[in-house]
């Protein structure tokens, strides 16, 4: 729940889940300890949408960053004043920005990962699951 208050981070963070915290708790579904099991499970969806969060501003962020990068090497950008405020507008006259984009497979990742989870939850055949069909 801590990683859930994170508001700003780089755009490498955007990784942490699966290279990093996914791993650190992937144990946790397979735990002898039905009480660990449960709270995991009760936590999958915050790990989720945090995950989720992450990998969103992490690749909104890396594409500002692109787009903003290749206005400011064009050198086709002004400075535009209003008030306090002031902001750049760039332009270009016919340049195309091709931006190399792995987020539908990070996404992908994400999804595999918390798909995995829930099918091992609600199929768990150890002693403490729900025993209906017997």
């Amino acid at each position: 729940s801590v990683l859930s208050t994170v508001t700003s981070f780089p755009p490498s963070d955007a990784q942490l889940f699966p290279q990093y915290v996914f791993k650190k708790v992937a144990h946790l579904i397979t735990d002898p300890s039905l009480i660990v099991r449960v709270a995991f499970a009760e936590n999958i969806a915050l790990l989720a949408e945090t995950s989720l969060r992450f990998l969103d501003v992490g690749h909104s962020v890396s594409l500002y960053e692109t787009v903003i990068g290749r206005h400011n090497r064009d050198g086709n950008c002004q400075d535009i004043s209003k008030g306090e405020k002031t902001s750049q507008m760039c332009s270009s006259s016919s340049t195309t920005t091709m931006i190399k984009s792995s987020y539908d497979s990070d996404l992908s990742a994400l999804h595999e990962v918390v798909l995995r989870w829930m099918i091992h939850i609600t199929t768990d055949t150890s002693d403490h699951s729900s025993q209906s069909k017997q």
